[in-house]
């Protein structure tokens, strides 16, 4: 293999083609060919020998040809001299892997609170040049600075996201605006990564960077809306389905911090805390997580678990129990009739319990698992248990009904740490994985699914639980919290109107979306467009009260003949409910009141 390699590098050479015309060859003395396949793997192996270099009390981040040194001490000229004993080992390391730093384009940065006395120590050299100090640096997209609040960072963010909002009032446009969902599926897909890019680490700043972002948020969602500007955020959230930008901030800082403890790493870091501190005002905190098995990803001469989902060819989804039952039996006679055989199977109960069964002739267990498990999860822990502690190295198959599971088993690419441990002593134990039909009278797995509904009603144990497991509870934890907190809110208009928090039908035009969501609302630009004006509220000629929408709408005179002739309800729930016909209606009223382009 080394010779192909040194054959694919060596004596490689390039040209430039400019105008027709070809440049002389000119020979690549080193470097990795960009674009190749090799390429990445080839950079990789040869930046490995840099840890190697690096002093044990000098900590290395590298990121690509990015190298950034930390140096950490109580003592500053220490860490000074810890750092140049760095610095001096990978310049010389450099040359020997074909690389050159230059000196005028590293940085120095000191986290310190004693400034003064840092002016007295000795400069930072590479190269007989002496390495500039700055009190800012960009480290993979996080401005950083020598005090670590961040405020540059979210000053940065700022500017790049007011930019994107521009492109995102252009598609908001009234001739070219999407639909809403793609519009919010567009600005958490693009907007929201670039604002909370770094987000574990500049979280570290506290509410003062939130009070910087949180109004790019509101306005992003109050663009996509067509809320008027001075529509409550709480009221432009609820209309539009959305999550305030705390829960956002919840939700996002919990996934990185999940991640982060499903690899076994250290629960004390300061990202960890502040995930949990930040969760206390949505009283809950993270799970215990499981951690994810080595490997994580199969190796191409590991041995491949066997999954036969040839029963799914055969039998169709609400086919007949007994074809189901015939050609089960058949599957048994050809081909596993002397192996033992393991019936498993997982359950959720309504009111959340989980519990999964495992099924033989010599062995009944029941065991249930913590409320946050999915079914998929249940039914993943019950094959493993059974493969695991029950099925003898000699061989066994396990017959289970989840089709998903059994395909996670064979794909090898999941991040599952039952699928992941599953997969690698099934693997080892001569074990095959099979799918059979659920519900379909086959003995063993009824008798499975008895014990899974038996497991669900035990205690739940106090089990670490997958990490996909335990973001998908905590973002429905976010999610009810926040519809509690819209329920409990009475001095709402919009409350009124709407009491749930997640998103309602829309039309197709965008002017009607728009009308719509702002008298749902209550804030139009006739009720309330003298705020932008600081004038005084406008007051109803007829009844000498001011303008609102349910005057309007139910109560003003003035509009009495267009509310019957449009057939308006008699209350404001109903004539701004999410039915077609009534908001049809309610379209038609304005219309016909010349109010529709005053909205």
């Amino acid at each position: 293999m080394g010779y192909f390699i040194r054959s694919f590098l060596t004596e490689r050479k390039a040209r430039v083609y400019i105008d027709g015309k070809l440049s002389s060859p000119h020979t690549i003395a080193n470097g990795v060919p960009q674009g190749s396949v090799l390429a990445p793997t080839l950079f990789l192996i040869g930046m490995q020998s840099l840890f190697d270099v690096v002093p044990e009390d000098v900590n290395v981040l590298a990121y690509a040809d990015d190298i950034t040194l930390i140096s950490v001490s109580p003592y500053s000229v220490l860490s000074r001299k810890q750092l140049q004993i760095a610095v001096n080992r990978v310049d010389n390391w450099a040359p020997s892997m074909g690389f050159i730093f230059a000196p005028e384009k590293s940085k120095l940065m000191h986290l310190s609170s004693r400034k003064k006395k840092l002016n007295k120590l000795p400069p930072l050299i590479m190269g007989n040049k002496v390495i500039p100090i700055v009190h800012s640096s960009r480290i993979l997209g996080v401005l950083v600075d020598d005090k670590l609040k961040f405020i540059n960072h979210a000053n940065q963010v700022r500017k790049s996201a007011s930019l994107k909002l521009n492109i995102l009032k252009k598609l908001c446009s009234a001739r070219g605006a999407g639909s809403r969902s793609s519009l919010f599926r567009f600005l958490h897909g693009w907007l929201m990564p670039a604002m909370l890019h770094g987000l574990g680490l500049f979280s570290r700043g506290g509410d003062r960077i939130n009070e910087k972002l949180e109004p790019l948020y509101n306005q992003a969602v109050r663009i996509i809306g067509g809320a008027f500007r001075s529509s409550p955020i709480v009221s432009i959230m609820a209309e539009s389905g959305q999550i305030p930008f705390d829960y956002v901030i919840a939700r996002n800082l919990s996934s990185k911090t999940i991640r982060w403890l499903s690899y076994n790493r250290n629960p004390e870091v300061p990202m960890v805390q502040r995930t949990e501190s930040y969760l206390q005002k949505y009283e809950t905190s993270i799970p215990e997580i499981s951690t994810r098995p080595e490997p994580r990803l199969r190796k191409f001469n590991a041995p491949v678990p066997k999954v036969d989902l040839s029963l799914l060819s055969a039998v169709r989804a609400g086919g007949s129990s007994t074809v189901a039952l015939a050609n089960y039996l058949q599957l048994v006679s050809r081909k596993y009739q002397s192996i033992p055989k393991f019936f498993t199977d997982g359950s959720k109960s309504t009111d959340g319990q989980v519990g999964c069964g495992i099924f033989s002739t010599t062995d009944s267990v029941a065991l249930s698992l913590p409320p946050k498990c999915s079914v998929f999860s249940s039914e993943a822990f019950a094959i493993l248990k059974a493969a695991q502690d029950l099925c003898p190295s000699t061989g066994a198959v396990i017959f289970s009904d989840s089709a998903s599971v059994l395909r996670a088993v064979q794909a090898a690419n999941t991040k599952h740490p039952w699928i992941i441990a599953l997969s690698n002593i099934a693997a080892t134990k001569k074990i095959t994985l099979c799918w059979i039909p659920g519900h379909s009278g086959i003995p063993g797995n009824e008798a499975a699914d008895r014990l899974a509904l038996n497991g669900s009603q035990l205690e739940p144990p106090n089990t670490a639980i997958p990490p996909s497991d335990a973001s998908h509870w905590l973002k429905n934890h976010l999610l009810l919290s926040w519809a509690n907190t819209w329920n409990n809110i009475t001095e709402n208009k919009l409350r009124e109107i709407k009491n749930c928090t997640y998103a309602w039908s829309d039309r197709n035009s965008f002017f009607e979306r728009r009308a719509l969501t702002r008298i749902r609302i209550g804030h139009t630009r006739l009720t309330h467009g003298y705020l932008m004006g600081k004038e005084d509220p406008p007051i109803c000629p007829a009844c000498s009260v001011v303008i609102t929408i349910k005057h309007i709408l139910t109560q003003c005179p003035i509009h009495q003949q267009a509310r019957l002739d449009c057939d308006l309800a008699d209350n404001l729930r109903q004539i701004l409910s999410n039915d077609p016909e009534e908001e049809e209606k309610v379209l038609s009223f304005l219309r016909s009141s010349s109010i529709y382009e005053e909205i």
